[in-house]
């Protein structure tokens, strides 16, 4: 019988980039994500989690979002994020 950790995948992953467009008094935004996994874990096997959603008030809202299929899990325990100002503004 295979244990559930042999179904995960740990890596250390690459620096990734990501854009991200917003706008604020009329204009468009366009900043940079600068992020890296330091440690991730991934799995789509639904065997591998299992959803508790405990007492707390906003767990009502997050029983009617139908979380009951997971599609997959990450686990980062160790994550760097940057996010940059505005790069870039144009008028709307």
């Amino acid at each position: 019988m295979n244990s559930p950790i042999n179904h995960l995948e740990f890596n250390l992953s690459p620096r990734s980039r990501v854009h991200s467009i917003s706008t604020r008094k009329g204009y468009l935004l366009r900043s940079a994500g600068i992020s890296c996994a330091r440690q991730l874990a991934r799995s789509k096997s639904a065997s591998h989690i299992k959803l508790e959603l405990g007492k707390h008030p906003i767990v009502q809202g997050l029983k009617g979002l139908g979380l009951e299929k997971m599609v997959a899990y990450v686990y980062t325990p160790q994550y760097q994020s940057i996010l940059s100002p505005a790069l870039e503004s144009f008028a709307v």
